[in-house]
C-alpha cells in the first residue's frame, strides 16, 4: 500500500474534517470540533496527514506546550491528536507519523515529546510502549463534560538536533 505523508494546511484540514467530521468522539461533542481544536496550523506546531490515493487515512498534530510554574521557562512538544482510520490500523502509519513529529520536535531543540492516551485505546497503549515511550497511569478531569477519564501520560526523551 502506498501511503503519502503531507503537511496539513487549511485545505487539508478541511479535507480531514470532511472525512472524519461526522464521527462521534468519546470525550468531545463531535469529531469536527476535536479536529478544529487539536489540528494545529501555527508556526510552532507540526501537523501531518497520511494519505492513501488522496484520501486522508490518518493524521497527527503536535504543538508547543509550556510547563506550569516553577518550570514555566520550559517548553516541550505535545502530541495533541493522533488518529488512524480503523481499516488502516496496524500497518505502521501511526508509527511513521509519530517518527516524523519526533524528528520535527528534535530539530526544534525540544528535549522530549509527550502525549496522553485514554485507557480504552488498548492498541495505542501498546504502540506507545513499542515506540519507546514511558507510560504513567493518570486520571484527568474533562471540564466540559464534568467527567474523570482514566488513561496514560506518555513521554519520550529526544536527541536534540540543531535548529
Amino acid at each position: 500500500m502506498n501511503i503519502v505523508y503531507q503537511t496539513i494546511d487549511k485545505a487539508m484540514r478541511k479535507k480531514i474534517i470532511a472525512e472524519y467530521g461526522n464521527r462521534e468522539a468519546r470525550y468531545t461533542r463531535d469529531f469536527e470540533t476535536t479536529i478544529k481544536k487539536h489540528v494545529h496550523l501555527e508556526p510552532d506546531s507540526c501537523s501531518i496527514a497520511a494519505l492513501h490515493e488522496g484520501k486522508p487515512v490518518g493524521f497527527i498534530s503536535i504543538c508547543t506546550k509550556t510547563f506550569a510554574a516553577p518550570l514555566s521557562h520550559v517548553q516541550d512538544a505535545y502530541i495533541d491528536i493522533l488518529e488512524i482510520d480503523e481499516q488502516y490500523r496496524r500497518q505502521g502509519i501511526a508509527a511513521a507519523l509519530v517518527a516524523q513529529t519526533e524528528t520535527w520536535a528534535a530539530q526544534q531543540g525540544f528535549a522530549q515529546i509527550r502525549s496522553w492516551s485514554s485507557d480504552n485505546k488498548v492498541e495505542a497503549i501498546s504502540m506507545w510502549h513499542a515506540l519507546g515511550y514511558g507510560l504513567c497511569p493518570a486520571k484527568i478531569w474533562v471540564e466540559w463534560c464534568q467527567m474523570a477519564v482514566d488513561g496514560f501520560y506518555v513521554v519520550k526523551k529526544l536527541t536534540a538536533h540543531a535548529k
